[in-house]
């Protein structure tokens, strides 16, 4: 069998793993964030806000827009870490698997906080891996 096969066969082996529990994470972390963000929308839409206690240094209306705006931010660094552990399972683009495993590891944006961390830093270790590697580059 070809040598080239047999190296990529073994690299795709070594990032199923850390690929396979960052897409699971995100996934669960956009469903929670879409499900937060229905949330606080109904919450604004149905005027069920007005009932709740008013904060003092700014509007209750107005936390839940920046709670929203933040949800959306989340929602897009979770999407983006689903992408880069989609292409890292497929060996493609080093620099986005890279960047997400990155993002996965910062404990205040990565999906799910403590539960990505550990995969950020599995996903780390294996492209750190000069075989992983080479086999993104051919």
């Amino acid at each position: 069998m070809d040598p080239y096969l047999l190296q990529r066969e073994e690299a795709l082996r070594k990032v199923a793993g850390p690929a396979k529990a960052l897409m699971a994470v995100s996934i669960f972390a956009l469903a929670a964030l879409l499900a937060s963000f229905c949330f606080t929308d109904a919450l604004l839409s149905s005027g069920a806000a007005q009932k709740m206690p008013q904060p003092r240094s700014m509007s209750k209306e107005t936390q839940l827009v920046i709670r929203m705006a933040l949800n959306i931010v989340l929602q897009v660094i979770s999407a983006f870490i689903l992408c880069g552990a989609m292409r890292m399972r497929r060996l493609q683009s080093y620099r986005l698997a890279r960047i997400a495993c990155i993002l996965a590891v910062i404990p205040c944006i990565s999906p799910c906080y403590v539960v990505g961390i550990p995969f950020g830093i599995w996903g780390l270790c294996t492209l750190a891996n000069p075989e992983v590697r080479a086999a993104f580059e051919s």
